[in-house]
């Protein structure tokens, strides 16, 4: 429809996007700055047996996707092996699909990430960016991978304290939706850090435990 396929055509003397080319390319440009991890490939609704729960936690995602309303979002915990993250997969996936803004990360990598602009006073924080053009924020491993909390420092406290702050004003305005996935028990993970932190995580989210075997090992 646009001459052989290119990305443009002539309307009235001038150069403007063919939107039979566009809309694929801008799914694509949103999937990549999604940053899904490699192993979230193929990882759909179509390919992840549900249980109940996870029925459940799809009905509600839904259900926001449809209305986009403001509402409590789950922050997905339990034991590693769960299916939690394949879950936060399939769901990246479909709201992708549904022409949603989405940007995965985990909690680990973040940290990291702010770690390596110390050096480089012109480098921007990977934190600041994380919200920019976003709908919905889907914040894997929180607390650490394989819920091996240990030790935090105060630096670890006081930046993530400043990361949930920043996504709670976000979703407080209705502009955002998380999706949390954590392996560390959720009494653990509130505890460490201060009052008004704890009272607008209560505010904003939906505990959600996942209990079962290990699926990797079976």
């Amino acid at each position: 429809r646009c001459h052989e396929g290119y990305m443009h055509h002539y309307e009235q003397n001038a150069m403007v996007p063919c939107p039979h080319c566009l809309g694929p390319h801008r799914r694509a440009l949103k999937i990549e700055r999604a940053r899904l991890p490699v192993d979230a490939k193929g990882k759909t609704i179509q390919t992840y047996k549900l249980s109940p729960v996870f029925k459940k936690l799809t009905a509600q995602v839904r259900r926001w996707a449809d209305t986009q309303k403001k509402e409590k979002c789950p922050l997905i915990y339990g034991p590693p092996g769960t299916g939690k993250s394949h879950f936060a997969y399939a769901m990246a996936h479909q709201l992708l699909w549904s022409d949603f803004r989405v940007r995965y990360a985990t909690h680990s990598s973040l940290l990291d990430l702010e770690k390596a602009t110390w050096n480089d006073k012109k480098a921007e924080s990977p934190l600041r960016n994380l919200l920019r053009n976003v709908d919905v924020l889907i914040l894997d491993e929180v607390g650490g991978v394989g819920g091996g909390y240990g030790e935090v420092s105060s630096w670890q406290k006081r930046t993530t304290s400043e990361m949930l702050d920043s996504i709670y004003r976000q979703w407080s305005a209705g502009e955002l939706y998380v999706l949390m996935v954590s392996n560390v028990q959720l009494h653990i993970f509130m505890k460490t850090y201060n009052q008004a932190i704890q009272s607008r995580l209560r505010e904003m989210i939906e505990p959600v435990l996942v209990k079962g075997d290990d699926r990797r090992q079976a």
